[in-house]
């Protein structure tokens, strides 16, 4: 079966050239990728999309697996056009490689990425951790996002975000805040259809909940700044349990930051973005 996600951050190799504006030449990796609307926002396509779609590049240049840390810096919106991506490997060592990508969209850069890459299932140190899974009610006792009535959706531009036909988002009312916090949003997500959680996704769940800031800025669209994931293990097949909190806004940027449980209860990636706030809901 073909799933949405993969058919989307499919990659079709480009000859072997330097990125625009210079940089490496012999030994980089160039590709192209379509952008589907599948993803798209109360606007652009999402920006966890987009680093997922950068993931992809960065696994053709490393030796390893899993993307154990990646940081993307985002320029310019996305659009419905195909992009470029440029990948240079950075570094390969016995347990670690790193390689950066340049997503160029009609001549313009939208998202620059670097990631390190190693393989989980060879790691040996300690573990030990007493955090846990957010108290969350089960999927079926949640609020789907797809569900919400249309009134709910008045304020932005545009109908619901295509982005929630292709995730299942529910949304939990948190039981508790802790002390700073200004926002939280927890709950469950899934691949409407039925595509297993992986590494390689993990980046796009990682921004596909709304954001939880919007409970206390009335703002229209909140484009992401710098998205950073760590992955924290290779998540098992069922709903990924998800929490993301808020402690400061100031001058219309924000910090979220998020973990993301697979439906054992282990911890498989933790997540900060910066963003900022943009327009205001009519009143």
């Amino acid at each position: 079966m073909a799933y949405a996600f993969d058919e989307d951050t499919a990659l079709q190799a480009l000859p072997d050239v330097a990125p625009p504006g210079g940089g490496a030449g012999t030994g980089a990796l160039a590709f192209t990728a379509g952008i589907s609307h599948r993803w798209d926002t109360v606007g652009p396509p999402n920006g966890g999309f987009l680093l997922a779609l950068a993931v992809r590049g960065l696994a053709e240049a490393v030796p390893f697996p899993d993307p154990i840390t990646v940081t993307g810096h985002f320029f310019r919106p996305a659009r419905h056009t195909p992009v470029e991506l440029h990948v240079e490997r950075i570094r390969a060592g016995k347990a670690h490689a790193s390689a950066m990508v340049r997503l160029d969209q009609d001549g313009k850069e939208i998202l620059r990425a670097l990631g390190t890459f190693s393989d989980l299932a060879a790691g040996a140190g300690s573990d030990r951790s007493d955090a846990r899974p957010p108290p969350l009610p089960p999927p079926e006792e949640c609020l789907p996002v797809r569900e919400l009535q249309p009134r709910q959706w008045d304020d932005l531009p545009g109908r619901m975000p295509e982005l929630y036909r292709a995730i299942d988002v529910r949304l939990a009312r948190p039981e508790r805040r802790e002390v700073g916090e200004i926002a939280r949003l927890e709950g469950w997500m899934r691949f409407v259809d039925g595509r297993d959680p992986d590494v390689a996704a993990l980046p796009l769940l990682a921004d596909a909940f709304p954001p939880a800031v919007l409970d206390v800025a009335d703002s229209v669209w909140v484009p992401t700044v710098e998205l950073t994931v760590h992955v924290r293990g290779r998540p098992a097949p069922g709903w990924i349990a998800a929490s993301f909190r808020t402690r400061f806004l100031r001058h219309g940027y924000f910090e979220e930051d998020g973990e993301l449980w697979d439906s054992t209860g282990r911890l498989v990636a933790l997540s900060r973005q910066m963003a900022v706030t943009r327009g205001e809901r009519p009143r």
